[in-house]
C-alpha cells in the first residue's frame, strides 16, 4: 500500500466527515424551522448538493477502502 493511495484515502475520508458535518447542520437547522412553525427549505439546491456529496463521498470512501482490503 502506497502513502499516496492512503493520503488520499484519508482526505476522502475528511471530506466525507466535513459534508456529514454540514448535512447535520441542515438538518438541525430544518429541525429547529420546524419548532418555529416556519416551513423549512429543505428541497433547496444548497440541501440537494449537501446530501449529493454525503452520497458521492460515501461510496468514494467505501471504495477507496475496498480497493486497501484488496490490495493491502
Amino acid at each position: 500500500m502506497t502513502s499516496s493511495v492512503l493520503a488520499y484515502s484519508m482526505t476522502a475520508t475528511t471530506a466525507g466527515a466535513a459534508a456529514t458535518t454540514a448535512g447535520a447542520a441542515a438538518t438541525t437547522a430544518g429541525a429547529a424551522a420546524d419548532t418555529a412553525g416556519a416551513v423549512p427549505a429543505r428541497n433547496t439546491s444548497a440541501h440537494s448538493s449537501i446530501a449529493a456529496v454525503r452520497i458521492f463521498m460515501t461510496c468514494l470512501h467505501i471504495r477507496v477502502h475496498k480497493n486497501y482490503t484488496m490490495t493491502g
